[in-house]
């Protein structure tokens, strides 16, 4: 049949069909209406809220496509009207109240073109484009997978419908109803319709493995003279099974673009035939497995915990959130849930105590969520937290804070000033939102600070380095001197803490000489030699040390590093604690000494 004899017969049908009455609202709304929903319904309910002032339509829109714009003026209405929640959604007692207040004005049909301008019009100049096509689609999303151009030829045109065919390529027997949720289409951008891909009934197969589903109701109105991009988008199901993925095929079926002009007459564009068959019109689109979501854990050693750090505690009391170790987790590729998170603990170097003694119960706060266990081991445990559950969306990152509930001093066996413990690793499992596979991620060999616990100690905070060459060889048998200057406040904690001396090493050099001079205050200095410092108070002390590169030194770079304090809480013993922790950043610049 010829596309003019289609049109005759297709204008006697709306001829008829023109003389139909449009029922009035009390009889037309009989189901729910929302974002999507299409249909006269639709159409009279926007008649409705036009002729109540909430909605005014944009110029070339037509009536029947339940938009943003029609859930923005219903949920005026709503509103206005004392009916909650006031959200835009149509249903039983939006209705009862639009029945209620007066019937809406008949709604715009397809027979009705009398807001259509121009003659018998036509498509024009309508070809399908090349881009988008071989897009990849992953499980849960959309993509538009096919598009077309055209212009309004000596009418306006409305289109009204759309029909797409599918077939699945490499082998694959999968239905189109099997794996796609929606199938939907934009004009210009905007979404205008919609259907249930999901919905078997709503697919015709046309040939072998074929298959064809109408996109009804569209109803955009595209102006004489003027241009319009459609676009056809679909919607993947969440949980494709694998051997449903890959490609597809699309394309217009013959004559699948179908719009009226301003005389009512249905005119055609679009496909070569109802066949998937190679034609240059086609498009492919290939179904994906969503990646598998992982995680990605960062340690800052800035952040808590992170450093040696003395630990203040009591002699009969718990001390509580001692803080041991910080990181965070990101979610990269997918979603992911945390499952358990398992911290590895030891002791340091010298502690007599063993972990179980010292640590009452670990606790960790993810994301704000608190989790705690009891601590069962010695001289090495791993404390895991199991049921976590906590989701993490793809590219979010939370921060953990592992800390402890320390022992009162009393309670922990051979405890001696300086015992400590450490983080040294940790092990995140975590479920893929995917899949559910189960997954494991360490960040290891990046240990926690050294935490050392104190009683009667004190706490050291460095005050300023210097480094100076204050003499350059000028002739042979002499060279150069570097003068090294490094500052540091001792504060004592419950009790007085007496200083009497300092460690400290450089670099490795051929000298001539080296001195040092370890100074404080002269009003702390005791008979004994050692510096008091009173209980609660703080005071300064100075390392200088003299180097005096040999006259075989080459151009060596030279430092000076602080590496103990020695202290005690008597001023009568000469036997010494050694205050060992966060001295790294107490070192000095590197100067460059040589010999002439």
């Amino acid at each position: 049949m010829s596309r003019l004899a289609k049109g005759l017969v297709v204008l006697v049908a709306v001829v008829a069909l023109a003389v139909v009455a449009i029922p009035a609202a009390d009889a037309a709304y009989t189901r729910d209406l929302t974002i999507g929903s299409t249909g006269s319904d639709v159409a009279e309910l926007q008649a409705f809220l036009v002729s109540k002032g909430y909605l005014v339509m944009p110029a070339g829109v037509s009536m029947g496509y339940f938009g943003s714009l029609t859930q923005a003026a219903l949920a005026s209405y709503q509103a206005a009207s004392g009916i909650a929640p006031a959200a835009g959604y149509f249903g039983p007692i939006t209705r009862a109240a639009v029945m209620a207040a007066a019937p809406a004005a008949p709604a715009a049909s397809a027979a009705d073109d009398d807001e259509l301008s121009g003659g018998d019009g036509d498509f024009k100049s309508f070809d399908v484009k090349g881009n988008p096509n071989n897009e990849e689609i992953e499980e849960g999303q959309t993509e538009e997978v096919l598009a077309f151009e055209f212009e309004a030829d000596d009418s306006d045109l409305r289109v009204e419908r759309i029909t797409v065919l599918l077939e699945a390529q490499s082998g694959s027997t999968s239905k189109p109803w099997k794996v796609l949720d929606e199938i939907s289409v934009m004009v210009d951008g905007d979404e205008v319709a919609s259907v249930d891909a999901s919905d078997a009934d709503n697919w015709d197969e046309e040939e072998d493995d074929q298959y064809s589903i109408d996109i009804d109701d569209v109803d955009a109105v595209v102006e004489d003279g003027e241009e319009a991009r459609v676009e056809v988008a679909v919607t993947a199901q969440d949980n494709i099974d694998s051997e449903d993925m890959g490609e597809w095929i699309i394309e217009l079926v013959e004559d699948g673009v179908r719009a009226v002009n301003a005389e009512g007459i249905n005119v055609y564009e679009g496909g070569a035939d109802t066949e998937i068959d190679g034609d240059a019109d086609e498009r492919d689109f290939e179904l994906v497995e969503v990646d598998a979501g992982t995680v990605d854990l960062s340690f800052d050693e800035d952040d808590e915990g992170n450093d040696d750090e003395d630990v203040d505690i009591d002699d009969n009391d718990e001390t509580e959130e001692v803080v041991l170790y910080t990181f965070s987790i990101e979610a990269e590729d997918g979603d992911i849930t945390i499952d358990e998170i398992t911290v590895t603990l030891a002791t340091t170097t010298g502690t007599g105590s063993d972990l179980e003694d010292m640590i009452n119960e670990l606790i960790i706060d993810v994301d704000g969520e608190m989790f705690d266990e009891s601590v069962d081991g010695e001289a090495t445990s791993s404390v895991t937290f199991d049921d976590i559950d906590i989701d993490v969306e793809e590219d979010d990152e939370i921060v953990v804070v592992v800390s402890a509930t320390i022992e009162a001093a009393d309670d922990i066996d051979d405890f001696t000033e300086g015992d400590g413990l450490q983080v040294t690793g940790v092990t995140v499992d975590y479920v893929d939102s995917e899949d559910d596979d189960q997954t494991e991620d360490e960040l290891d060999d990046t240990e926690g600070g050294a935490m050392s616990l104190r009683v009667s100690g004190m706490t050291v905070e460095l005050v300023s380095v210097d480094s100076d060459e204050t003499f350059t060889a000028d002739e042979a048998g002499e060279g150069d001197v570097g003068e090294y200057t490094i500052k540091f406040e001792v504060t004592a904690g419950d009790e007085d803490v007496y200083v009497g001396g300092v460690d400290y090493s450089y670099d490795d050099i051929d000298d001539e000489s080296t001195s040092s001079d370890f100074t404080g205050p002269a009003s702390k200095l005791q008979d004994s030699g050692n510096y008091k410092v009173s209980e609660g108070s703080s005071v300064t002390f100075t390392l200088t040390v003299e180097i005096e590169a040999a006259s075989t030194t080459d151009n060596t770079a030279v430092a000076v590093a602080l590496d103990g304090i020695d202290w005690n809480t008597d001023d009568s013993t000469t036997t010494y604690e050694s205050y060992d922790s966060n001295l790294d950043d107490f070192e000095t610049d590197a100067i460059f000494l040589r010999g002439i």
